[in-house]
């Protein structure tokens, strides 16, 4: 339990978790992501993220969002604020269907007020600190296949933003996490690697069955993951907006979709 709370807690100071627009621009300065990074993880080391949490506090998750269904790519940018791009037909792989379903899902706050009560081994300062992460808007197409399952999901998100409200600041929290022996020591050594951590979005992946490897899009970079035998994905960040496409389809085939968007 305590190995994964501390793994949960540093994930989400490292914004593994989305997050987007809705607390004040003084403390979202803190953190406020531009790029993406691969961090491999063990999934037999897998916790629940929001009850490990719970060891160093209290967490408000708020009321949890659901998708909502709207009629159109255009209203989807509406609602959400967000450049909400559709792929070039033609780029469509065989046995997709032309015409998505098109959903959005509203903007959250998750919050962790730290308490010593509960975990004894925080600083002081960190008494009564809380831990912001902003879950963006977001927009989802799906194409259905020939054979009636998915055939592919193109995801628009905001930009990921997250401060500490309190004492510390954000590099005390992250270094007094990333410090703690719990901590797996192949994800804390990932996690210092990356030097520019206020500005860069860890993105977990398992270590064991994904293939994946630093990329482009449109003249960019990106990720491309690889979960060989079941499909593949592409994520990629650029302008204040995230951007994924995935699918039961080889890389490839997801790579001229993605260069589509328009």
């Amino acid at each position: 339990v305590a190995a994964g709370a501390a793994a949960a807690a540093l994930a989400v100071v490292v914004v593994a978790t989305p997050g987007g627009r809705s607390a004040a621009a003084a403390f979202l300065s803190q953190f406020r992501s531009e790029r993406l990074a691969v961090v491999t993880v063990d999934p037999q080391q897998g916790y629940d993220a929001l009850q490990a949490l719970e060891r160093f506090g209290t967490v408000d998750t708020g009321p949890a969002p659901l998708p909502v269904a709207v009629a159109s790519v255009a209203e989807a940018a509406e609602l959400t604020g967000l450049p909400v791009g559709a792929p070039d037909p033609a780029a469509l792989p065989a046995g997709v269907g032309p015409e998505p379903s098109v959903e959005v899902m509203s903007a959250r706050d998750l919050r962790i007020t730290f308490s010593r009560a509960r975990a004894p081994e925080l600083p002081e300062r960190f008494d009564g600190a809380t831990l912001v992460v902003s879950v963006p808007a977001m927009a989802l197409l799906q194409y259905q296949g020939a054979d009636g399952l998915p055939g592919l999901v193109v995801g628009t998100a905001g930009a990921v933003t997250a401060g500490v409200e309190g004492s510390p600041s954000l590099d005390e929290v992250r270094d007094f996490l990333l410090g703690l022996p719990d901590l797996p020591s192949a994800t804390a050594a990932q996690l210092r690697d990356i030097e520019d951590w206020r500005t860069t979005l860890p993105i977990p992946v398992p270590a064991d069955g994904v293939a994946w490897d630093d990329t482009t899009v449109a003249g960019g970079p990106a990720v491309s993951l690889d979960y060989t035998g079941f499909g593949s994905a592409l994520l990629w960040q650029r302008d204040g907006v995230i951007r994924g496409v995935a699918g039961p389809l080889p890389v490839d085939e997801v790579r001229r979709v993605a260069e589509s968007l328009r």
